[in-house]
């Protein structure tokens, strides 16, 4: 048995998660896909098992990797299955579970954004007066690289956003549907 999400993007590399059956356990499996371009990124996730029941505890495990094209961050041994459908801890509801998953990866550093780590809010307070505009995939301020929109008029880095749609083909924003041709590249108003 093994359920999968589909795929989803953070920080320019294209993710997935798995949950399947090993032996007598539940085991967790987070993992990159291919994007074509070699990104890493310190990456914490924090895997989370809920019980329904206020008296009972939740699992909850964290596992730091740095994480590149086709990389796993596995837990294995997360929950027996004895432990699971114990009805004393509650994690078993009309035939579900419930995971909270917490993914927290640092900005990679990669060709096309600067790779420069986003500002703190008192360095956010100084350049208040002035414009900023990010990049939704990479969370870069968009300055001097290519800019593209979509037809929904999102804007993004155009390497990203490149990206984005040749693995996904929907705006990683609103999902609604977008292919190459629909990009537009577009110019910003204001001088850096």
């Amino acid at each position: 048995m093994a359920v999968e999400t589909s795929e989803f993007m953070l920080r320019g590399l294209r993710w997935n998660m798995s949950i399947y059956n090993r032996r007598d356990w539940l085991d967790i499996q987070l993992s990159t896909v291919e994007n074509g371009k070699i990104l890493t990124c310190e990456t914490t996730v924090t895997f989370k098992l809920i019980s329904i029941k206020d008296d009972a505890k939740s699992i909850e495990h964290v596992i730091n990797k740095k994480m590149s094209s086709y990389n796993f961050l596995t837990k294995f041994n997360f929950v027996s299955w004895a432990e699971l459908f114990d009805d004393q801890n509650g994690f078993v509801n009309d035939n579900a579970i419930v995971f909270e998953v917490k993914i927290v990866a640092e900005q990679p550093d990669y060709p096309g954004c600067s790779g420069r780590k986003r500002k703190t809010a008192n360095d956010q307070n100084e350049d208040a007066k002035s414009p900023k505009l990010e990049c939704s995939i990479c969370l870069d301020v968009i300055r001097d690289q290519e800019v593209s929109s979509l037809r929904c008029t999102h804007l993004f880095c155009t390497n990203c956003i490149e990206d984005a749609i040749k693995g996904r083909k929907m705006c990683p924003v609103c999902n609604a549907p977008a292919k190459l041709t629909d990009l537009r590249r577009t110019r910003l108003p204001f001088a850096n």
